[in-house]
C-alpha cells in the first residue's frame, strides 16, 4: 500500500454520498441519450411516411397542372406564329406599296389582330388557372423539403452522441427529463414545499443568462394577460362549477316561486298603512281649550 493511500483520510458520508450521485448522474446522462435515440428510432416510419405523403401531394399537384401548362404552351406558340404572320401583313401596309396589295394587307391585318385577341383572352384564362395550381406546387415542394429534412434530422440524432442536438431536442423524453421536470411543477404549484427554491433557483438561472422577458415578448405574455389568467383561475377556484339540479329541486323553487308571487299579488290588493297614511285625511275637530280663550274688543263694548 503506498504511503499516499495510507495517509489519505476516509471519506466522509456526504463525500461518498457525492460521488454515488455523480455516478448516478453519469449513468442517468447515458439513459436519457438512449432514451433520447430510441424515441427519435421509432418516429422514423412516421417521418418515412410523412415523406412518402408530401411527394404522392406533389405528384398530385403536378398532375394536375400540366393539362393547363400544355395549354398555355400551345396557346404561346400560336401566339408568336400569329405576331408573326400580323407583322408581315402590316409590312405590306406601306403606301409606297400596290393599292390592291394594301387593301389586302388591311384585311388580314384586321383577321389576325382578332384572333391574337381571342387566343390572348384564351390565354389569360388558362394563366387564371395554373396561378393556384402553381402555388399549390411551390407549397408541395416545401412540404416534401420540410418532410425529408424531418427524417433526415431524426436519422442524424438517433444515436446517443447527437441525442441532445436537433430533433432530439423535440421529443418528450428530452423535454421532461433533460432540464428536470420536478423543477416545472414546483415552480407552478405554489403549495409545494419546494415552491420558493425553484423560484430562486430560477432567479438564479435568469440572472446567470441574462434573460428578460422583453426579448421574448412574441412566446411571453404580458403582465396584464398573466395577471387575469391568475385572478381568472382564483374565480374558477372560489365558483367551482355545481352540478344540474334535480327534478325534486326545480319543483320545489318552482313552488316557491308561485307561493311568493301569490303573497305579493295579496299584499298589492289590500291597502297598507304606508298608503292611508298618504291618502287625504279627514277633517279635524279642534277640542275647546277654555285657558286658549281672550277677551276680545267687541265683548267689553256689550
Amino acid at each position: 500500500m503506498s504511503t499516499d493511500t495510507a495517509d489519505a483520510a476516509p471519506a466522509t458520508p456526504l463525500q461518498q454520498w457525492l460521488a454515488a450521485w455523480l455516478v448516478a448522474m453519469t449513468d442517468g446522462d447515458k439513459c436519457l441519450r438512449r432514451a433520447v435515440a430510441a424515441e427519435l428510432a421509432e418516429r422514423l416510419p412516421e417521418r418515412e411516411q410523412d415523406k412518402a405523403d408530401a411527394d404522392a401531394v406533389l405528384e398530385k399537384v403536378h398532375a394536375a397542372a400540366r393539362g393547363p401548362e400544355r395549354d398555355a404552351a400551345a396557346l404561346d406558340e400560336e401566339i408568336a406564329r400569329n405576331e408573326g404572320e400580323l407583322a408581315a401583313w402590316r409590312a405590306l401596309l406601306d403606301p409606297s406599296r400596290p393599292v390592291g396589295d394594301r387593301v389586302e394587307a388591311r384585311r388580314w391585318v384586321e383577321e389576325y389582330e382578332n384572333e391574337l385577341a381571342g387566343l390572348r383572352e384564351r390565354r389569360d384564362f388558362v394563366t387564371a388557372q395554373l396561378l393556384p395550381l402553381r402555388d399549390a406546387v411551390t407549397k408541395a415542394e416545401r412540404d416534401v423539403e420540410a418532410a425529408a429534412a424531418s427524417r433526415h434530422g431524426a436519422e442524424l440524432n438517433a444515436t446517443p452522441l447527437l441525442a441532445y442536438y436537433g430533433a432530439g431536442q423535440k421529443t418528450s423524453a428530452y423535454v421532461a427529463l433533460r432540464f428536470g421536470l420536478a423543477l416545472k411543477h414546483a415552480l407552478t404549484d405554489e403549495s409545494d414545499p419546494e415552491h420558493g427554491a425553484a423560484i430562486e433557483h430560477m432567479l438564479d438561472l435568469c440572472e446567470a443568462s441574462g434573460f428578460r422577458t422583453e426579448n421574448f415578448a412574441d412566446r411571453l405574455s404580458d403582465d396584464a394577460r398573466a395577471a387575469a389568467r391568475f385572478w381568472d383561475q382564483k374565480y374558477a377556484d372560489a365558483n367551482p362549477p355545481q352540478p344540474p339540479p334535480s327534478g325534486r329541486e326545480v319543483m320545489e323553487a318552482l313552488h316557491t316561486e308561485m307561493t311568493l308571487a301569490m303573497v305579493n299579488k295579496s299584499l298589492d290588493a289590500s291597502p297598507s298603512r304606508i298608503d292611508d297614511y298618504r291618502g287625504p285625511a279627514p277633517p279635524k275637530t279642534m277640542p275647546d281649550r277654555s285657558y286658549m280663550k281672550v277677551p276680545r274688543v267687541k265683548d267689553y263694548l256689550g
